[in-house]
């Protein structure tokens, strides 16, 4: 972009001091239509018309891609927010399948499946809980 206008300075400052360096009256012929004009106007005036072309020239191609732009940004808002919902999602069922993993089972006690009770003289004493396996129900001294 830098370098874009650092041409069109350059170009413009030329076209100046042609224009300037060319004062004199010329004679300007449009089909039937005569007329003197300064130089330095039918420089400036054919100058200007040649913007004017080239900016309409290039106007369907910039609407063109500033619409592309406008549903591109849009199509990428929608997406960002399907994302960001869906990292709350799985946020909340990864939360909740850790929740799950570490709520103790109903049928055993929260501290590893056994308790201890204690007896008045201050000694624990062991209880058994049962453990299940394959082969079906065992004790186990805790």
């Amino acid at each position: 972009m830098r370098v874009f206008l650092a041409v069109m300075v350059v170009l413009l400052i030329l076209l100046l001091i042609i224009a300037v360096q060319n004062p004199g009256s010329t004679e300007v012929t449009l089909f039937s239509f005569t007329a003197n004009a300064p130089l330095l106007l039918i420089i400036l005036v054919s100058t200007g018309v040649g913007l004017l072309l080239g900016m309409a020239i290039m106007a369907p191609g910039s609407l063109r891609r500033a619409t592309r732009l406008r549903k591109l940004d849009s199509e990428i808002r929608a997406l960002e927010k399907r994302s960001a919902e869906a990292q709350v999602t799985e946020t909340l069922s990864t939360s909740a399948a850790e929740e799950t993993t570490r709520r103790p089972s109903p049928r055993s006690p929260a501290k590893g499946g056994a308790t201890s009770e204690s007896d008045a003289a201050g000694t624990s004493t062991a209880v058994s809980a049962p453990v299940r396996g394959d082969e079906g129900p065992v004790e186990k001294q805790i």
